[in-house]
């Protein structure tokens, strides 16, 4: 295994209109949330689904299609790496987000009715 890779392709929904900023540099990213959903069959025989929300941040010539065609409620698939963060708040609290830096994007369909 000497190929090992940070790699994530996800195929979901968006879940808000995306946020696109711009920086003083020129450089832009846009945050999106894709959820992803999972079904199965509890022992009793009920069907559970289960919804997971994943953050996305998309970085340069990818924003422009984003702010140009993406929308909410659009199927996504994404191909990129996860990202792990840290800080310490006010109170000197540790907090941890897990995003995904999108370097694939491809729009499924246009939306869901």
């Amino acid at each position: 295994m000497k190929n090992l890779r940070n790699t994530v392709k996800l195929i979901g929904h968006l879940g808000n209109e995306p946020t696109i900023k711009k920086f003083k540099n020129g450089s832009q990213k846009a945050i999106l949330i894709l959820a992803t959903n999972e079904s199965y069959k509890k022992l009793n025989g009920e069907y559970k689904i289960t919804t997971q929300w994943h953050t996305l941040i998309v970085k340069d010539a990818l924003v422009d299609i984003v702010e140009k065609y993406v929308k909410k409620g659009m199927q996504l698939s994404i191909n990129g790496r996860l990202i792990s963060k840290s800080w310490k708040d006010k109170t000197g609290k540790s907090n941890y987000r897990t995003e995904i830096e999108v370097s694939e994007l491809l729009m499924l369909n246009q939306m869901i009715a």
